[in-house]
């Protein structure tokens, strides 16, 4: 029997029941509604497997499970009419080579989806091979834990870091206002996804530093000042870097919601190992 999550709560359950209602009284939506029965197709003995899906973008409710085999799961969050989740599931390949799997979906009417395979992690080269389903390349001994630090933004950062680095070397006042700018679009970049992190106040804290850089610059030039201040930005950075939330290697899933239907909308899917 598998075991479902509703609301943070881990139940001993695998039955789902679907459901999608119209958004407007009277509206014909698309739904499915039925019964997720026992476990999803498996290949014995296979290397591949996968964690509990995980939710990535705020939700009403979210309800996810995996199976005892951890070859299938099942995700579903409550919907609005024309909205959009994004969630993750974590792939593994407890074997020494680097492996090909392959990831079948059951999607209800009124849900459409798209696959892809998350910054820096052990998932690879993401692509169709038919109605619902995708292949990829896992690498070996990939695991379904977690990896040191959340992948897209520790690149992110330190693409800032480096640009903050060269940004202390230059001399002309043009490139240094060009390289601010830039800078300050990066860290405009970094805003919705620290501030999922609980991670704002230092995001804030590095735009407070960068106005009193650019302060400092305008009046004095190549003041020492200003390059304490970029050293002060670097320091925040290093911060940030160090409180980034564990990130999980696998691949996201993105749902988008058609505009005619709200309720629960639930996906399952199964993985394969299959030859290269």
């Amino acid at each position: 029997m598998g075991k479902i999550r509703i609301c943070g709560r881990r139940l001993r359950t695998w039955p789902l029941v679907l459901l999608l209602v119209a958004a407007a009284a009277g509206a014909v939506a698309p739904s499915l509604s039925g019964v997720v029965q026992g476990e999803l197709p498996l290949a014995i003995g296979q290397a591949i497997s996968v964690g509990e899906p995980i939710i990535r973008t705020p939700v009403d409710s979210w309800f996810s499970s995996v199976s005892d085999d951890n070859t299938g799961f099942s995700a579903a969050a409550q919907v609005n009419t024309g909205d959009y989740y994004i969630f993750t599931v974590p792939i593994g390949n407890n074997s020494k080579n680097d492996l090909v799997a392959e990831l079948t979906l059951q999607v209800p009417t009124g849900l459409s989806v798209a696959v892809q395979e998350k910054p820096g992690s052990y998932v690879r080269n993401v692509t169709s091979a038919g109605p619902l389903t995708w292949r990829f390349h896992v690498k070996a001994q990939a695991t379904l834990g977690t990896e040191a630090v959340h992948p897209a933004l520790l690149v992110a950062i330190e693409t800032l870091e480096e640009k903050l680095n060269v940004l202390k070397g230059l001399t002309i006042q043009e490139d240094f206002d060009l390289m601010m700018v830039d800078i300050k679009t990066g860290l405009w970049a970094l805003g919705a996804q620290l501030d999922w992190f609980g991670l704002t106040d230092l995001l804030m804290m590095a735009e407070e530093v960068m106005v009193q850089a650019l302060e400092l610059e305008a009046m004095t030039p190549g003041a020492p000042e200003t390059l304490d201040k970029i050293d002060d930005m670097l320091l925040i950075l290093a911060t940030m870097k160090a409180e980034l939330p564990p990130g999980i290697s696998g691949i996201d899933i993105l749902v988008k919601v058609a505009d005619n239907v709200v309720g629960y909308g639930s996906i399952t899917g199964y993985i394969k190992q299959v030859a290269k």
